[in-house]
């Protein structure tokens, strides 16, 4: 199984890191019957418990991590932050709900228009196979994918599979040339590695909860919660 994930990038206009952290204050959480939370936290602990009781020999290493991944999951629940830097042309934004396990459209990103004031990119990978992305400039919005020849499994009438041409105006003009050169490069097998290469040529971070530094690329950059 491969990753389906959603990252979000909030055009900078000059917004203060207490701008931001009011947007982020306001981005969808699921509601939690506090009754299933506390059911959750015994849950994580009786895992816990038993997991630190397997032998070594009977769990790879690999596996291990894997179950803590999991575990610290459980143990966060929602989350919703940002990453800030001044100078950046644009600021990402995380919230479990729209970003683990969700393709965004031009919607998604309309949504955050009104959260944040600005026109608004996502990324997305569905199962390492389809890169998408999106964008709502404040009037209308764009949706695209990149799919290997003949794959089907995917809205067709919402993405188109023409070149996104407005990515060409989002990044530096030196970078146009490479940017169409990578979301149309067959030889990309994963998705992941096609939206990970035009983000960092775009110079933003790309938020990962699960991530120790809450995402890749974050050095420079400093993560805003909503408190």
């Amino acid at each position: 199984m491969g990753t389906t994930y959603s990252w979000y990038y909030v055009k900078n206009q000059g917004q203060t890191r207490e701008d931001i952290r009011a947007g982020v204050a306001k981005l969808p959480k699921s509601a939690v019957d506090p009754a299933l939370e506390f059911l959750t936290r015994r849950v994580v602990l009786e895992i816990q418990k038993h997991l630190d009781e397997i032998p070594p020999e009977q769990l790879t290493p690999q596996l291990r991590e894997q179950a803590a991944a999991q575990i610290r999951k459980m143990e966060r629940g929602d989350a919703a932050y940002a990453a800030f830097r001044p100078d950046a042309p644009f600021f990402p934004v995380f919230a479990t709900q729209i970003c683990e396990g969700y393709n965004s459209s031009f919607r998604d990103c309309k949504g955050l228009y009104k959260i944040f004031r600005a026109p608004v990119l996502a990324f997305s990978v569905y199962d390492s196979d389809i890169a998408f992305v999106s964008f709502f400039d404040g009037k209308a919005g764009w949706d695209f994918a990149s799919a290997p020849e003949g794959y089907e499994e995917y809205d067709e009438e919402l993405y188109s599979s023409d070149f996104p041409d407005f990515l060409l105006e989002l990044c530096p003009p030196e970078s146009r040339d490479e940017v169409r050169s990578v979301w149309d490069d067959p030889s990309c097998v994963f998705a992941d590695d096609k939206v990970t290469e035009i983000t960092g040529i775009l110079g933003v971070p790309m938020l990962i909860d699960d991530d120790p530094r809450r995402g890749l690329r974050t050095e420079g950059w400093e993560i805003v919660d909503a408190e």
